[in-house]
């Protein structure tokens, strides 16, 4: 003889049951934004590492550009120019590490990610214009470096700040 179950009973372990599981199917998305956040995300810190690395100081569009031949660049603009691209390239690595720990937040809707792709991000993007700066000895090295003390500042927030429980803020 089997008793009656109440009717409730079943529908509330259904329910139980259908929102465990898309709570799993949620932990580890590729939507289309992830997709693209991750794509953008490497070629923007391929292109960064490009600008840093590999570019030469001068292409020959730039010279086309320029109206100038060959022979005609000054000597000491190209190693300038060097330190320039480097800096632009750091800043560039530091936006695509951005972009690829939102990639990584959205997929995974765990703010470590973003935090570690933002603190990760500025560090590298205000280093690598401090480290230009230094070797440019330039006159506003210590604006330069305050800016970089602030990014320390808030990577260390980003990267080691704990949340408390029920607060929106950092």
């Amino acid at each position: 003889m089997t008793l009656p179950r109440p009717a409730g009973l079943a529908t509330s372990a259904t329910r139980i049951a259908t929102s465990d599981m898309k709570a799993l199917s949620h932990t580890r998305r590729l939507t289309p934004l992830v997709f693209v956040l991750v794509v953008l995300g490497l070629l923007t810190s391929g292109t960064g590492l490009y600008f840093m690395v590999l570019r030469p100081a001068l292409l020959p569009e730039d010279m086309r550009f320029m109206g100038l031949a060959g022979g005609t660049v000054p000597d000491a603009m190209l190693p300038w120019l060097s330190v320039v691209f480097r800096t632009w390239g750091g800043f560039m690595v530091g936006f695509g590490l951005s972009l690829l720990g939102l990639a990584g937040y959205f997929s995974a809707r765990r703010d470590v990610w973003l935090r570690l792709g933002a603190g990760l991000g500025i560090l590298f993007a205000f280093g690598s214009f401090l480290a230009s700066n230094i070797q440019l000895h330039s006159d506003f090295l210590w604006f330069i470096g305050l800016l970089f003390v602030g990014a320390i500042a808030a990577a260390v927030l980003l990267l080691v700040g704990r949340r408390k429980a029920g607060a929106t803020g950092v």
